[in-house]
């Protein structure tokens, strides 16, 4: 078995991911190329991903949120660390094991307008994934398409229909039906309501709610919505700069945050009642996010944490367990 990481729910993970590390190199020039330095968008990330759970990603816009998804999903190769899926290496399959692999994981994109093909009908595009890896005849493929809309509160009758005619939600629902179609284990959400409206928004969280609790499906969500995040995870992990800075329980992260870049983000969220606003601890902060092509030493949240210490700037801090099944990397503990 692989070395996991601290896991937050006594489940068995399906996912463990492993001091994962992603850096881009970034040059410039055409024919002269030179090295400017290496964007640090992954940075020794460990998690633990229950089977069966919800896992909530969290953060700022180029926290490395989408990098990671994209690792999960194969899309990306790791410059170091480790992604397994029940037990094995996801960068060190066969071909027969990434076959299997490819279909039991599956993703829903961020813009339901782009990630569906103008040119294809609509059972065409549910089906898509089912062409690599099955031999269904045209008649089945349809049927299987027509059941898949259906569940996901689709008219079957609108099989041929185009993408154009369709509006913003009921493409999302497409998306949501094709990620089905091969049966998968393991859903990446990309921001999967962020281009929706907000009338919509919930009727979409609440069908991939409904999804994984039918079909026992292992889902992580990455947003930048955090009161959505909460109402889909049971665990949550807040990135910054790269790094893992919190994880654990959903409700104890929101409800209980350790970690001041956490505090500092539950801070922004609105609220609506005026005791709710009282209650609620608020952490100035300062400055912009350093580059990911010259992190800070040590805490990379340092230069704007207002509980800065000496210490913060010289060394990394440790993952350390201060509540029951929730991690914090931070000195304050």
């Amino acid at each position: 078995m692989p070395p996991a990481g601290t896991s937050t729910n006594d489940a068995e993970p399906l996912i463990s991911v492993n001091n994962l590390t992603k850096h881009f190199p970034v040059q410039k020039g055409l024919l002269l190329r030179k090295d400017l330095g290496m964007v640090h968008a992954v940075d020794n990330v460990t998690l633990d991903v229950p089977k069966n759970a919800s896992y909530g990603l969290v953060g700022e816009s180029g926290c490395g949120k989408t990098t990671l998804g994209r690792l999960l999903l194969r899309v990306e190769i790791p410059t170091s660390g480790n992604v397994y899926f029940r037990g094995k290496d996801i960068f060190r399959l066969n071909a027969s094991e990434s076959r299997e692999y490819r279909q039991a994981v599956q993703t829903v994109f961020q813009d339901p307008f782009s990630s569906l093909s103008p040119r294809m009908q609509i059972w065409e595009t549910v089906i898509e994934p089912l062409l690599v890896n099955t031999n269904f005849s045209r008649k089945d493929l349809k049927q299987k398409a027509a059941d898949l809309l259906k569940r996901v509160g689709l008219p079957p009758e609108r099989l041929n229909s185009y993408p154009h005619l369709f509006s913003g939600g009921q493409r999302q629902r497409i998306a949501i039906a094709r990620a089905l179609s091969s049966s998968p284990e393991f859903l990446v959400l990309d921001e999967p309501v962020s281009a929706l409206d907000v009338s919509i928004r919930a009727q979409i969280m609440n069908l991939l709610k409904e999804l994984q609790s039918e079909f026992g499906l292992t889902m992580v969500t990455i947003s930048h919505d955090l009161a959505g995040l909460r109402y889909m995870s049971d665990m949550t992990a807040v990135m910054y700069l790269g790094q893992i800075v919190e994880r654990g329980p959903a409700d104890q992260v929101y409800n209980n945050p350790l970690h001041p870049y956490t505090k500092v983000l539950l801070s922004s969220v609105p609220v609506a009642f005026a005791e709710d606003r009282a209650r609620r601890e608020e952490i100035p902060v300062s400055g912009e996010v350093p580059s990911p092509l010259n992190p800070p030493s040590g805490c990379r949240f340092n230069p704007r944490c207002p509980f800065a210490m000496p210490i913060c700037s010289q060394e990394t801090p440790e993952p350390k367990e201060v509540e029951p099944g929730q991690v914090v990397s931070c000195h304050l503990y």
